[in-house]
Formats: C-alpha cells, sequence, structure tokens
C-alpha cells in the first residue's frame, strides 16, 4: 500500500501539471516553430487537403501526423490557438501511461508512479505543451516503442512485437523522413539543453546515471535488465542527437521519458529507502538548484516587465515562503520531493500568467492579426509591406499574407488591409487620407539580443513599432 504523503503527492502533483498545462494553452504561440506549424495545419483545415502543400519537400520534411491531429482539431474547433493544442494532450498522457507501465514490469508501484510525476512536471513537458512542438509526439511514441520491446522480452507475446514496430512507424511519421537545413555542428547543445529542461530533477538524474554507468565500469557488466533498458533507451538518442548536424533544439526531449525513468530509480532507492552518507550531501545540492530556480523565476519577474509585476511577485513570495517552510520547517518524509513539485508548477504557473503573457504584448503577428479578423479581412486582401516576416499573423489573422514591397501599387489598392512599420505611416496617410488604423502594436526583433529586450531601459532599441492599416 502506498504511504499516505506519498500518493497525495502523487495525485495533487499531477492534476497541479495538467492545471498549468492547460493556462499554457491560453497564451499566444510564439512566432517560432510552433506557428509554423498551426499556419500550416490551418491551410490543410481550410483547404481538406491533407497531403499536398506549396513546397512538395515539406510533405517529407515536416512531421505529417502531428499536423494532421491538429488539422483535424482545427476544423472540430475552430481556427484558434486553443484547438491547435489540443490534440498535445494525446500523446502527453500516452507520455505518462507508457512511463507507467514500463517502469511496472521492473520495478514497484512507488518507483513507477515517481517516474509519471518527476516526467509530468519536469521543464520540458511544461514547454511542450504551451508550443506543441513536434518532440511531444516523438517523446510520446519513442516511450512507447521502447515498452512495447520490454513487453515483448517479459512475456514472448508477438502483439506486443507489433506494436512496438507501429510504434517506430509512428515515430517516423512525427518526425519526418527528410532532414530539415543543417544546423551548426554542437556536441554539447543536448546537454546544456538537459540540464535546464529537465529541472527540478536534473541532479538526480545525472546522479542516476552516474550511478549505472560506474556499475558498469566497476563490474563489467550490467546484470539487471531494467537498467540496461532505461541506460541504453536514454543515453543512444541522447549521444546520436549530440553527434548529429540535423537537430532541433528540442530534439534532447525524446529521451527523457526514459530520464524520468533513471532518475525516480534513483530517488526512491538511493534515498528513500537506502540510508547513505552521501544522501544529506545530495539533498543539499537539490535544496540549492531549486532555490537557483526560484532566483532565476525573481528575475523574470521582477526586472523585465516592472509597470505591471504585481501580481507577478504576489505569487512568486507565496511560491518562495511555502517552499522554504516546507524544506526547513516541516516534518513529512518526502518534503524534498514535495518541494520540488511545488517549485516546478508553481514557476511554470507564473510564467504562464504573467511572463509569457507579457511577451505576447510584443508579438505584433499575432495581436494584429487577431484584430484584422475581427475588423472582416477577407482572402488575398492582406498584405505586408516592409514589414518582418511573421507566420503569426497569417494564423490569427486566417488568411495568408501576401508581401508586396511596390507603394504605388498598394496605395491604389481598396478595402485591403496592409501590416507595414509605423514609420510608413505618414507616407500612407499623404496618399490616402481615408485609411484606418486597426491597431498598432511593438514587435521584438528577433536579431536583436535577448538581453537588450528583456532589460526594459534598452527595449525600445529591440523592438519595432507595427501598424495594421485599412485602405
Amino acid at each position: 500500500m502506498l504511504p499516505k504523503d506519498f500518493s497525495r503527492i502523487i495525485t495533487w502533483g499531477l492534476i497541479g501539471s495538467f492545471l498549468v498545462y492547460f493556462t499554457g494553452w491560453l497564451v499566444a504561440l510564439r512566432d517560432e516553430h510552433a506557428a509554423r506549424y498551426a499556419t500550416m495545419a490551418l491551410d490543410m483545415a481550410r483547404s481538406g487537403n491533407f497531403f499536398q502543400f506549396d513546397d512538395p519537400l515539406l510533405f517529407f520534411q515536416k512531421a505529417n501526423l502531428p499536423l494532421w491531429l491538429s488539422a483535424i482539431s482545427i476544423q472540430i474547433f475552430g481556427p484558434n490557438h486553443l484547438a491547435y493544442r489540443l490534440p498535445g494532450l494525446l500523446p502527453a498522457i500516452l507520455s505518462l501511461y507508457a512511463v507507467y507501465r514500463f517502469s511496472k514490469l521492473y520495478y514497484n508501484t512507488e518507483t513507477s508512479l515517481l517516474a509519471v510525476l518527476i516526467l509530468a512536471t519536469a521543464e520540458s513537458s511544461f514547454m511542450l505543451n504551451h508550443d506543441l512542438s513536434v518532440e511531444t509526439y516523438q517523446a510520446a511514441f519513442y516511450m512507447f516503442m521502447i515498452w512495447q520491446q520490454a513487453e515483448y522480452l517479459h512475456h514472448k507475446k508477438w502483439q506486443n512485437l507489433l506494436l512496438c514496430i507501429m510504434g517506430g512507424i509512428l515515430l517516423i511519421f512525427s518526425r519526418g523522413t527528410l532532414p530539415g537545413p543543417q544546423s551548426q555542428f554542437a556536441p554539447l547543445e543536448p546537454l546544456i539543453q538537459t540540464l535546464w529542461t529537465f529541472a527540478p530533477w536534473t541532479i538526480f538524474l545525472f546522479a542516476g546515471l552516474w550511478s549505472r554507468i560506474r556499475e558498469v565500469l566497476v563490474s563489467g557488466k550490467m546484470d539487471r535488465k531494467p537498467e540496461q533498458m532505461s541506460l541504453f533507451g536514454f543515453l543512444v538518442p541522447f549521444i546520436l542527437l549530440s553527434l548529429s548536424p540535423y537537430h532541433s533544439d528540442h530534439d534532447v526531449f525524446v529521451a527523457f521519458p526514459l530520464a524520468a525513468v533513471v532518475a525516480s530509480e534513483f530517488i526512491f532507492t538511493r534515498i528513500y529507502q537506502a540510508q547513505r552518507n552521501g544522501n544529506k550531501m545530495l539533498s543539499n545540492i537539490q535544496i540549492a538548484f531549486l532555490y537557483l530556480m526560484l532566483a532565476v523565476l525573481f528575475c523574470l519577474v521582477w526586472f523585465p516587465f516592472p509597470d505591471n509585476n504585481y501580481y507577478g511577485m504576489l505569487h512568486y513570495m507565496a511560491l518562495f515562503g511555502i517552499v522554504s517552510w516546507l524544506i526547513f520547517f516541516s516534518g513529512p518524509k518526502f518534503r524534498l520531493l514535495l518541494a520540488s513539485v511545488i517549485v516546478a508548477i508553481g514557476a511554470n504557473l507564473i510564467l504562464n500568467i504573467f511572463f509569457y503573457s507579457n511577451l505576447a504584448d510584443y508579438q505584433a503577428g499575432s495581436k494584429l492579426g487577431a484584430l484584422a479578423r475581427t475588423d472582416g479581412v477577407k482572402a488575398g486582401r492582406l498584405f505586408s509591406y516592409h514589414a518582418p516576416e511573421t507566420t503569426l499573423l497569417h494564423f490569427y489573422s486566417g488568411t495568408k499574407v501576401q508581401t508586396n514591397s511596390d507603394f504605388e501599387n498598394l496605395a491604389a489598392l481598396k478595402n485591403c488591409w496592409i501590416y507595414t512599420n509605423q514609420a510608413y505611416l505618414e507616407q500612407f496617410r499623404a496618399v490616402r487620407p481615408d485609411l484606418k488604423i486597426i491597431g498598432r502594436s511593438a514587435e521584438y526583433d528577433h536579431s536583436k539580443p535577448l538581453i537588450r529586450f528583456l532589460n526594459p531601459e534598452t527595449r525600445e532599441k529591440a523592438v519595432s513599432k507595427m501598424v495594421l492599416i485599412r485602405l
């Protein structure tokens, strides 16, 4: 029977994680990969053609399955970012379920449930559910494939072998069969990504990996089959991604479900079951890591947006107080585990409702695109004039954006919407005094250093003033 405190941490930790996922769905998409996929899914939903792109190579380069599911969701629930993100709930649940069933084959119930909680509260999971990256699906199908392989080795049933093969096929459809543009060779990038995207469990992951690798180095073999599968199931894709010139920023997330198993086994067997001298030192390192996370969160809440950070600071102080009380004054056996879960959930809740929502104010594409749709923009009547490319304008307006640099041609048009830099407003007004300003918005120039944008004193130098007008 599960300890009462442990059972409550698992239950409320999972509920809290999914609630924070939902708050992330309500924030506007970011003008990166998510916006591009959302735009392609929108075009699929509108045309009803799921097998043809403007560029035929995109069919093989892009992850088709995530696009298909998001397009179907948009057809059902309408063109909005909530409908685009909603299908991501399915692979998220599949990842958690596969982690539980895989762990249950070899470990006790406590270790299996802890692995589920670790995966649900890892920073990568909040990021994936916020942006619905293709790695959401890749991680789910990779973990499903490993689980079915373990089932086959355990029970020798051909059904599990077929399901393992099916998982591999779905993994390919969620990745694309042709590589995209070659990235700069950066073998340490997956390691650096893991340091902060697996937070707050990074310390336990690396401790668990070192423990298992040391066992192999000392004895020359690893006798326990679960350690073999989880260790090499994590290390093989991790090493291959480190050496591959064709990788995206978050490809390493594919291995994180197995990383959760490694961390869970280490926490439960080496900290809560075993009494070892190194446990106190490791606990102190984890406490220091949690306060480092809180320090970074404080900087994100206090400095970038000081004009309206009152409620953000209230939430932050509540989080800081609860975590400090748990660490230094409470007595439950699982207080460090509970503190880590609360930091993960509380920090991402603050980021969703305060930090990311403030960042969205500097995405002209989403703000002005929504205004264009409200104003009744027609297909083929939305133009971009000397403005930075933004796929968000396409998605939130619901119509394709045509780039036109011919001022005289644009000025002669009627019943059209033009997205441009505010510096050109007077030029249009001089020849078309009948123009109507639909909206204005600042746009962060991604070519400028991020630190310049986050600093309120230098932000004006890192943003462009955009305007949407109707002629």
